[in-house]
């Protein structure tokens, strides 16, 4: 609780240093589940394992971890704006090449990756 009460008093001042300072961008302290966006922070391929997935080469992911990513991309398929949150969270302004990156950390489909950034 302490550590909590920390975080949060942490990203207030961090904050109200940005605004003095002219930036947009605040920080939030608490969970993305305090914050309404439970289960968007996940592990990702990177960049070399996902090209080498794209073309579909050998390789293995544990049943788990593949699990979890279709898990995530159903859910943003669903509902695409919780994409739109966790953008928002990370910065003030972004594009459509932001968004085509962050679908990739986490959707393998080329389908989904499509239907999700329309």
């Amino acid at each position: 609780e302490t550590m909590k009460g920390w975080k949060i008093a942490w990203a207030e001042t961090a904050s109200r240093h940005l605004a003095l300072a002219g930036h947009e961008i605040r920080l939030d302290g608490r969970s993305y589940a305090e914050q309404g966006l439970d289960g968007i922070a996940q592990r990702h391929l990177g960049p070399e394992k996902a090209a080498l997935s794209r073309r579909d080469a050998e390789m293995y992911f544990a049943p788990a971890d593949l699990a979890r990513r279709q898990k995530m991309a159903d859910r943003l398929l669903a509902d695409p704006a919780l994409l739109l949150k966790q953008l928002s969270n990370e910065r003030s302004t972004f594009d459509e090449r932001d968004i085509a990156k962050a679908l990739h950390r986490t959707v393998d489909d080329p389908a989904d990756f499509a239907n999700i950034r329309a």
